[in-house]
């Protein structure tokens, strides 16, 4: 059992666990600031920029506690009502809307006892907030890691964190060349906080898990020497602790709570898995070469399996997801003489359709896009063509799509696929099940992944199938088998090269995300950059 108590000081109150000082209220100095907003969102091909208007702060001092045995309310007096908050503890793994209509999860701890936490539920607010910080405390000196993926640092202490699932950016570094030219071209040379990957939770040098559970944007502000302050433009639905005596133990008791991430097959361990494009021919003679050289090579990575077009750019995708007989001819034979030899064959699919192309007149005319204001398709621009985003609140959309996995990726022998994006949801379109999309595009990734899970899982084939990843966002971690570390750059660049995923595995780590993998050397030519060799020492 959990060890915590809400004690009430001279003037105020404390919630402790484990002995640690979690939250500290005074009428000097609240723990809890409720506001009213409105934000505005703007994106340009996964690029965002938000502005949010405040228009009412209130910072309420008085209390009320409600004891019963195991468990307390506190009531935050307000003007124009209260907010009314229960704390206890709960003992299993968090469920999340993504985990919405299903019954057991995967990734669930099978051999385990169940993770408790100590839990500070939401239960009700003034109508008008829509803006809530939470102060928590923090002793000097404190460490700070998790936030999801973070790719230019791992200690986030000193920072204020945006949660914002996002493209990642290139260069990511607002003085280094790269990111200055990449925001002159296309406004995508990003930040240092810039991720895929956020999640409303981090681990701390004093042993303790937290995990703010909202959907909406949020930052997390580690500045201040004794206390940390949450924002999230939504009331949050819970407030969940833990604690361990070691971090070993804490990153453990995390991916429990989040759900432990369904196990890959075991091949993906037997060699390198290699990345060509280019068709079956281009195919079979890069991984003759490679094995000649004596590469043990477990598997090939064909993102054009479906056919490609042409931009200014460069060479892109056809976004419509079915194979393409010219680049590769006879796929499903190819599959099975690759997989006899010990090799499996991995495409790719996104959670778009090219608007210029067939599978997205059909989705249109189901009606399973995500929709603009004026009832009719959404059509999000994809860089030189427009993209339909199926709808994943609609369980028709994902069924629809879960049909489509099955027939045309493990219907042609793939034996796994990378699963694109999810961080593209525009803020302003109309979603099936009424969610406003400013509070659904973080989830996006996560209803994703779990399409894509159940694919595979629907399909009989979780031991000899799997797919990883680059989006996510809390509850990816139970759905989604294997993250990938996105575009670095082929350099040594701290923000954005080859370093940058030694903290993005670590980080994710501490948010309860165990498999990790990156391109060998980098991806991301732009700008002059071009892959080199390190000297022989």
């Amino acid at each position: 059992m959990l060890d915590w108590e809400l004690l009430e000081l001279a003037d105020g109150f404390e919630l402790r666990l484990e002995g640690k000082v979690l939250i500290r209220h005074t009428r000097s100095a609240p723990w809890l600031t409720l506001g009213a907003g409105r934000a505005s969102y703007e994106m340009y091909r996964g690029n965002f920029k938000t502005r949010d208007r405040v228009s009412r702060v209130e910072r309420p001092r008085d209390f009320t506690i409600t004891r019963e045995p195991g468990s307390a309310t506190l009531r935050m007096h307000c003007p124009d009502g209260d907010a009314v908050l229960r704390i206890g503890t709960e003992t299993g793994s968090r469920r999340g809307p993504e985990d919405a209509g299903r019954g057991e999860l995967p990734g669930s701890a099978k051999d385990t006892p169940p993770e408790e936490s100590l839990v500070v539920a939401f239960e009700s607010g003034p109508s008008w907030a829509n803006r809530w910080s939470i102060s928590l405390v923090a002793e000097p000196g404190e460490e700070v890691w998790g936030c999801g993926e973070q790719f230019s640092r791992f200690s986030l202490r000193g920072r204020r964190v945006p949660l914002w699932t996002s493209e990642q950016g290139v260069g990511r570094n607002k003085l280094t060349p790269v990111t200055i030219a990449a925001d002159l071209k296309d406004g995508a040379g990003g930040d240092w906080w810039w991720t895929f990957f956020p999640q409303p939770s981090y681990s701390t040098g004093r042993r303790l898990r937290v995990h703010l559970e909202t959907d909406a944007w949020s930052s997390f502000d580690f500045r201040g020497r004794r206390r940390f302050i949450l924002h999230t433009r939504q009331k949050p639905v819970r407030l969940a602790f833990g604690s361990a005596p070691m971090l070993k133990e804490l990153a453990a008791r995390t991916a429990r709570y989040f759900g432990l991430q369904p196990e890959p097959p075991s091949w993906v361990h037997d060699g390198a898995i290699l990345g060509i494009q280019g068709g079956t021919d281009t195919c079979l003679r890069k991984l003759e070469a490679a094995r000649t050289s004596g590469v043990p090579v477990a598997g090939i990575w064909a993102q054009d399996w479906a056919g490609v077009r042409h931009t200014s750019f460069g060479k892109r995708l056809s976004w419509n997801w079915e194979q393409d007989p010219s680049l590769y001819p006879g796929l499903k034979d190819t599959c099975a003489r690759l997989e006899a030899g010990g090799v499996r064959f991995m495409t790719y699919v996104n959670c778009y359709f090219a608007c210029d192309k067939p599978i997205f007149a059909e989705l249109d005319n189901l009606g399973l896009l995500v929709k603009s204001a004026d009832g009719s398709s959404y059509r999000m621009d994809a860089g030189e063509f427009d993209a339909g985003i199926p709808d994943l609140t609609n369980p028709a959309a994902r069924t629809w799509f879960k049909e489509l996995i099955k027939k045309n990726l493990l219907g042609t022998g793939a034996a796994g696929w990378m699963a694109d994006f999810g961080e593209y949801l525009p803020a302003d379109c109309v979603l099936h099940d009424g969610t406003p999309a400013e509070l659904a595009h973080n989830l996006w990734p996560a209803l994703w992944a779990r399409v894509n899970y159940e694919a595979i899982e629907e399909a009989g084939a979780l031991d000899r199938a799997t797919f990883f990843m680059r989006a996510g966002y809390a509850g990816s971690q139970r759905w989604c088998p294997l993250m990938w570390a996105g575009d670095q750059n082929v350099d040594w660049s701290r923000d954005d090269g080859l370093p940058s995923v030694i903290p993005a595995a670590l980080s994710l780590a501490m948010v309860g995300h165990g498999y990790h993998h990156s391109d060998t050397g980098g991806y991301t030519t732009l700008f002059g950059m071009r892959r080199s060799c390190l000297p022989s020492p």
